[in-house]
């Protein structure tokens, strides 16, 4: 109803402050459909205000991230994920995994040894990031260990997510990783396989403390120009 009062008004542009955050889950992803369909029709810009990261990517062309008061990051959805500008923003936007080292060129050296890294990070100390999703599992095999940045592991935990699984997987004494595994995957705890991180899927990032801030909010933009663009 209040949707309704705000679009009668016929505004150029339409501020929403979190909409959705007291709705069930069902009904908040009808309601960002919803919102999505209107804007869309209507050519209205709209800054929705959000701490929900999910629903930050599904409803907006633009995003820009607030940590502690100031702008961390800005840009199109798929870049928070695939091409995050901070470490901060990597961490606030998706599950990561995180291993010390200090990067030389795309050389990354931390306990694992040496890894290959995509391009683009600065020399020194720093902190390689890969997401459970780009990480690759195998059976042991000679010729799988010729690839770079595979390493032997072992199981030590699974957990179905009904559409996947959570792996957890030893590296080193020093070093877990999570990867995520077709749910039609056997996995056993104590398995021991080999993993890969592809390079052009890590990306390393002067460290800072802490992780992203409690008080992180991201602002969704929705821009009439660029609705076609996801």
């Amino acid at each position: 109803m209040a949707l309704a009062r705000a679009l009668v008004l016929d505004p150029k542009v339409l501020l929403l402050d979190e909409p959705f955050s007291q709705l069930d889950a069902d009904l908040r992803s009808r309601m960002r459909d919803l919102l999505r369909r209107l804007q869309r029709q209507l050519a209205i810009t709209t800054l929705f205000v959000t701490h929900d990261q999910q629903e930050a990517v599904e409803v907006a062309d633009e995003i820009a991230l607030m940590l502690d008061g100031r702008i961390e990051a800005h840009g199109a959805p798929s870049a928070f994920y695939t091409a995050p500008a901070t470490l901060r923003a990597a961490r606030f936007f998706g599950a990561t995994n995180e291993i010390p080292g200090a990067l030389s060129g795309i050389e990354f050296r931390c306990s694992l040894g040496s890894l290959q890294v995509a391009p683009g990070g600065r020399d020194g100390p720093g902190v390689l990031i890969v997401r459970p999703e780009a990480l690759r599992l195998g059976n042991p095999a000679p010729a799988t260990s010729e690839q770079p940045n595979t390493l032997p592991v072992k199981v030590i935990d699974v957990r179905y997510r009904g559409t996947h699984q959570s792996v957890r997987l030893r590296c080193s004494a020093e070093v877990a990783l999570t990867a995520t595994a077709a749910a039609s995957l056997r996995l056993e705890v104590g398995e021991e396989l080999v993993l890969r991180l592809p390079p052009d899927s890590c990306r390393v990032f002067p460290a800072v403390t802490g992780p992203a801030s409690e008080h992180a909010e991201a602002s969704a933009a929705q821009s009439p120009a660029r609705t076609g663009r996801r």
